[in-house]
C-alpha cells in the first residue's frame, strides 16, 4: 500500500498544506485562509482562527486516512507576533496529529531552502522553480490560484520534497 503524507506550511494567516499519495500524485492540495475577526475582541478571534484552522486539518487527515505529516518549522527574524503566529499554528498542527495519533516530523524553513536551492537564503521564485520541476501540473494549476494560495501550497510541497532528500530531520511518533 503506497504512503499518504501530508505536509504542511503551517501559518496562521494561509496554512499551506498538500496530501501526496506515494510521492507521485497530489490528491489535495489548498490553503487554510483565516484573517483576525472584526467585531470580535484579539483573543475571541485568535481562538476562533486557530480552531476553524485545527478542525479543518483534522478533516483532512481523517478524509485521505494519512500516515504520517510534515510540517516547517520557522526560523529567521521575524517580528514577535509573527513568532507568536507561526507558533500557534505549529502547536496546533502537532496537537492535531497527536490526538489522531500520526507520527510526525519537522524541518526548518533554511534546511527546505538549502535542500532545494543550494541556498538558505532562496526567494519564493527560486523554491516555487524546484517545485514545478518535480510536479508535472503545479504551473498549470497554479496559474488557476491567487498568490497567496499558491505561495503556501509550494511552500508545503518544497517541504515534502526537503524531507525525502534531507535525512537531518526530527521525527516523532505518536503512541
Amino acid at each position: 500500500m503506497e504512503e499518504i503524507v501530508l505536509a504542511v506550511d503551517p501559518s496562521l494567516r494561509a496554512f499551506g498544506y498538500c496530501v501526496l499519495k506515494g510521492g507521485k500524485y497530489i490528491l489535495d492540495c489548498g490553503c487554510i485562509r483565516t484573517e483576525p475577526i472584526k467585531g470580535l475582541k484579539d483573543a475571541d478571534s485568535y481562538t476562533e482562527r486557530i480552531r476553524i484552522i485545527a478542525k479543518t486539518l483534522s478533516d483532512i487527515i481523517t478524509k485521505y486516512k494519512v500516515d504520517r505529516a510534515i510540517l516547517e518549522t520557522p526560523m529567521g527574524s521575524q517580528s514577535v507576533a509573527a513568532v507568536k503566529a507561526l507558533s500557534s499554528a505549529q502547536a496546533l498542527t502537532v496537537s492535531v496529529c497527536t490526538v489522531l495519533n500520526i507520527p510526525f516530523s519537522t524541518i526548518d524553513a533554511r534546511t527546505v531552502k538549502k535542500t532545494l536551492t543550494g541556498s538558505r537564503d532562496a526567494e519564493k521564485d527560486e523554491i516555487m522553480a524546484v517545485v514545478a520541476s518535480k510536479f508535472y501540473d503545479f504551473n498549470t494549476w497554479a496559474s488557476t490560484v491567487n498568490k497567496i494560495t499558491r505561495e503556501a501550497v509550494s511552500d508545503s510541497l518544497a517541504v515534502y520534497l526537503a524531507s525525502n532528500l534531507n535525512t537531518n530531520i526530527e521525527e516523532v511518533k505518536s503512541n
